[in-house]
């Protein structure tokens, strides 16, 4: 209900697989039979099929979200849900594969795997060595039709929660006018960064005035009308700001007569595609060479 991030994809798991052997197979026959050894080895390691058991599982959307109320604040505790066909079979896939994991661990502080029940669900942990510097502890749980993945388990309770609230899983009229499509859904994006920039806003003086410093030290002193360009004071208001901003949205979908995209963006859309490249380029010019 207050998600400022979605991206969501949908997929044929087997029909990737086919094509994936396929292009393989057409570029380098010797590159497609180590491929099929390697996958023979792992279902002989797992005792599965990867054709007949694993894939036929896996359903055909793939959506990754973030809302402040779970946690996070624009993608910093996203959410992956996979649609499954046979949520058992899955289970039981990443059960082996963490005690795998776990038992091949050579390390003096072996990787912790343990499970709890949290609303009627079981959340499964597997975290790092603690001889790793980032620490982060990889959590799933499984409902009866899809697979949520978090980088820590509070995450995925607080979606247990939601889950099993029907008020708070409505969407705005907004929201949902936005991505009712009658056409088949190949992929779509939001991104509302209404709610986080609330939070993100606060710290912004802070760093425009270590920006201003950074320049200030790098300039001559005689470029005075530069560096009143760039007065802390010219930095608007969250008010300001807040008040001409919009949720951002793309909406991709396969017609009859091809594909169309349907899409909108505003300040914080564009402000957030263009801020990595700002913060490299920033680092760039004032760290000394």
């Amino acid at each position: 209900h207050d998600v400022d991030m979605v991206l969501g994809y949908s997929f044929d798991a087997p029909a990737i697989f086919q094509s994936i052997k396929q292009i393989v197979s057409a570029a380098d026959q010797d590159s497609a039979e180590k491929m099929d050894q390697s996958i023979k080895t792992l279902e002989e390691l797992f005792s599965f099929s990867l054709t007949d058991d694993f894939l036929p599982a896996l359903g055909n959307t793939i959506i990754i979200h973030d809302a402040p109320s779970q946690g996070g604040a624009i993608a910093s505790a996203p959410v992956l849900k996979i649609s499954l066909h046979k949520p058992e079979i899955i289970e039981q896939f990443l059960d082996k594969l963490c005690k795998f994991i776990k038992s091949n661990n050579t390390s003096k502080y072996p990787n912790e795997y343990h499970t709890r029940e949290f609303l009627g669900h079981k959340i499964y942990n597997f975290g790092y060595d603690r001889d790793d510097d980032f620490m982060i502890h990889l959590s799933w749980t499984l409902t009866k039709d899809s697979l949520f993945l978090a980088l820590h388990p509070s995450t995925l309770k607080a979606q247990l929660r939601l889950l099993g609230d029907d008020n708070r899983l409505k969407l705005s009229p907004e929201t949902l006018k936005i991505f009712t499509a009658e056409a088949p859904v190949i992929s779509c994006t939001y991104l509302n960064l209404k709610d986080s920039m609330h939070v993100l806003y606060t710290l912004v003086p802070y760093f425009i005035t270590a920006i201003n410093n950074e320049f200030y030290q790098e300039m001559p002193d005689d470029d005075y009308d530069i560096q009143d360009s760039l007065s802390i004071y010219s930095l608007p208001s969250l008010d300001a700001f807040i008040r001409y901003d919009a949720p951002n949205w793309s909406l991709m979908t396969k017609e009859k007569t091809g594909i169309k995209i349907h899409s909108q963006t505003s300040i914080s859309g564009t402000l957030f595609s263009i801020l990595p490249s700002a913060i490299l380029t920033f680092f760039r010019i004032v760290t000394p060479h």
